[in-house]
């Protein structure tokens, strides 16, 4: 006997379908289920060369709410003969010609319902998706596994600027984090199939499943024996993304400290930021991120608008109070603010009747006795 998918669904697995009502199913998962069922005991009967349609084995409380309409064995129940009389006769040949009539309706039915069951055979399986969390937490068990390397810590000859230049950290960060992967899959046994590649810079993950599908998530990567150094630019960065800071010691014998958090949880932002002649880059603090027993939960937050906070920042620094450091930038804002409150009333002196003008005024005397 040839066995393939047509015959398994076109012999075996339709005449069970068509004996089944799914008018109770309260969704998809529930129909889905059904069907997977049925599909078990198209199975059966084909491999036992058993007559197709047979629901000798099809249990109603594995239906999912679906109803068996027939209970009836097509292999083991014989139909009865019997005598019919002349009225009987011609009643069934009645009835043979109204089936006629409805054949081509059945016929349209029955494909119609045999491409929805081989649409639902080909679904590729569901693989759970892998989201921010997984990724926090693999970045988690990283850092451990990071934090666990000190001889192999102490022998990377570090560069001095941005982490992704010290090629020996990053190649350590990927290697932990595939072994820690390796981990994830032994307890979530649901990731079981799906395995990754790292790579650098950074840590590039590219997660495969077994379909083919590929998903790509990044830990940045940052180390300095300073506990505050300026991060990425602030246009393209996204704030959400895990990151993973290695504080080098200053003192051969110390430890490396190595933390995990996200990017957000560890920018510093005050009221006096400057602006550079790029896009902002934030302060990472190290101070600000957590042991990696004591991590702080997931957070999702929306981009910030930076351009209102860094110029809001411009004003606080050249208040005749504020205590912070001079920069250039500071009588730039000055000059800036000059220019445009004389823009501002030129032009108010240029469009305002002096009708309007006596209006203002009056306006302003008022306002400033009632202060």
């Amino acid at each position: 006997m040839i066995i393939n998918n047509n015959t398994l669904i076109h012999k075996y697995l339709v005449p069970l379908i068509l004996n089944i009502d799914f008018d109770g199913c309260e969704n998809n998962s529930n129909i889905k289920a059904t069907i997977g069922k049925l599909m078990t005991i198209a199975k059966d009967t084909m491999n036992k060369e058993e007559e197709p349609g047979n629901t000798r084995d099809v249990k109603i409380d594995g239906l999912k709410g679906a109803i068996l309409l027939d209970k009836k064995d097509s292999k083991t129940d014989e139909p009865k003969k019997e005598v019919k009389s002349k009225k009987e006769s011609d009643q069934s040949d009645e009835n043979e010609n109204e089936s006629s009539d409805n054949s081509s309706d059945n016929t349209t039915k029955k494909l119609n319902i045999e491409k929805k069951i081989i649409k639902m055979s080909e679904t590729k399986p569901n693989y759970p998706q892998i989201t921010d969390y997984t990724v926090y937490k693999l970045c988690i068990k990283t850092t451990k596994k990071i934090n666990g390397r000190q001889d192999k810590l102490k022998s990377i000859k570090w560069k001095n600027g941005e982490s992704n230049l010290d090629t020996e950290y990053s190649k350590l960060a990927c290697e932990c984090c595939e072994l820690a992967w390796d981990e994830m899959k032994i307890k979530y046994p649901e990731y079981s199939e799906i395995e990754i590649i790292c790579k650098i810079p950074d840590i590039n993950i590219t997660f495969i499943y077994p379909n083919g599908k590929e998903t790509k998530h990044k830990i940045e990567l940052k180390s300095s024996k300073r506990k505050k150094i300026h991060g990425s630019t602030i246009k393209d960065l996204d704030i959400n993304q895990m990151l993973i800071y290695c504080l080098r010691p200053s003192i051969a014998s110390d430890p490396y400290i190595v933390r995990c958090s996200q990017y957000h949880n560890v920018m510093s932002k005050s009221d006096i930021d400057l602006f550079q002649d790029r896009t902002p880059r934030p302060l990472i603090n190290f101070e600000k991120m957590n042991d990696v027993d004591n991590i702080v939960p997931l957070i999702t937050k929306d981009k910030y608008n930076w351009k209102e906070h860094y110029a809001k920042c411009s004003l606080k620094r050249i208040e005749e109070h504020t205590m912070c450091q001079k920069s250039w930038q500071d009588d730039m804002i000055k000059i800036v603010k000059q220019e445009s409150i004389k823009a501002f009333f030129d032009d108010y002196l240029r469009n305002t009747s002096e009708e309007q003008f006596q209006i203002d005024k009056l306006s302003l005397q008022v306002e400033n006795t009632n202060i």
